[in-house]
């Protein structure tokens, strides 16, 4: 009986032996189980990157080849824009290989390109000397659209109108004047503005057609204008005191002062200059040497007409 219990126990002690063999196998088979997954998700990462790399890594040879076949396709175009330059250096230098023919043709353009640009500098010197010219002669047209010339060095105004364009500024002038007395200000506009079509150069007109609709635009135009006059070299008083006054409308307070400063410089008595106006922001200071040279200027004209 002793024997069979003893056997008995023997036998159960092999089996939880047994049982708890199989646990420890279990628990490892699923330790490397979740170690293999492990491995196995880093891998498929990897393969996803090496993917993304190879995409990555056929679009690049994809754009390479395309820029090459531009390459190639540019080089083809080149050749044939360069076919009929060998052919003309070839004719031309006989007696020099192509490469050479090349290179003196090239020579020869690049002493023809310098005898071009020093000829457009000529064209453009001549062009400018012309405007000048034309700039001055416009500018000899006054204020009060009366043409003033020079005899002996004096400003003289003669009694009758000799150019044709002078005569219809004046003319248009006298009408547009007459018309603001009479309240008429679109015909008296309409006139100013046919002044424009018909002398585009002549600054008075953007003046007076700033000051009268109070249109910004057209006291930059005036700028403009005025500032092409001054450059062909003419500063002459009633030039510089409209510019000023048409300055102080684009708020250039301190170019208008300088300006004002030439003019109060002049010996020279202006034109009549039919408006004389000034934006409000204009500084009291600057605004008294306006009045002043304005007084100044009446008091001159005065003298010179009892004089004459």
């Amino acid at each position: 009986m002793a024997q069979k219990w003893y056997h008995k126990a023997g036998v159960q002690a092999a089996i939880v032996a047994g049982l708890f063999f199989l646990v420890i196998c279990i628990i490892q088979i699923l330790h490397q189980r979740s170690g293999l997954k492990h491995q196995v998700d880093s891998l498929n990462e990897d393969i996803t990157r090496k993917e993304t790399d190879i995409r990555r890594l056929s679009q690049t040879v994809t754009d390479k080849q395309a820029a090459i076949a531009g390459l190639v396709a540019e080089v083809q175009r080149l050749e044939t824009v360069l076919t009929p330059f060998r052919t003309m250096a070839v004719e031309h230098f006989v007696e020099s290989g192509e490469t050479e023919a090349l290179r003196k043709l090239a020579e020869y353009v690049t002493t023809l390109e310098a005898r071009l640009n020093k000829a457009m500098v000529e064209l453009e010197q001549t062009r400018s000397s012309v405007s000048a010219k034309a700039l001055k002669e416009v500018a000899n047209i006054r204020p009060n659209g009366e043409q003033v010339v020079f005899v002996g060095g004096t400003r003289w105004t003669p009694g009758s109108i000799s150019s044709e364009t002078p005569s219809i500024i004046s003319n248009r002038l006298s009408r547009a004047w007459e018309a603001a007395q009479t309240n008429d200000m679109s015909q008296c506009v309409q006139l100013l503005t046919e002044i424009t079509r018909e002398l585009p150069e002549w600054p008075y007109a953007y003046y007076y057609l700033g000051v009268l609709t109070h249109d910004i635009a057209f006291h930059e135009e005036a700028a403009r204008r005025f500032a092409a006059i001054r450059l062909a070299g003419v500063e002459e008083p009633e030039l510089l005191f409209v510019e000023a006054l048409n300055l102080t409308f684009l708020r250039e307070i301190e170019a208008a002062g300088k300006l004002l400063h030439g003019a109060e410089a002049k010996s020279q008595v202006m034109s009549l200059i039919p408006i004389i106006d000034y934006a409000p922001i204009t500084p009291a200071p600057l605004a008294e040497r306006i009045g002043v040279l304005t007084d100044l200027n009446a008091k001159k004209a005065d003298a010179l007409s009892e004089m004459r």
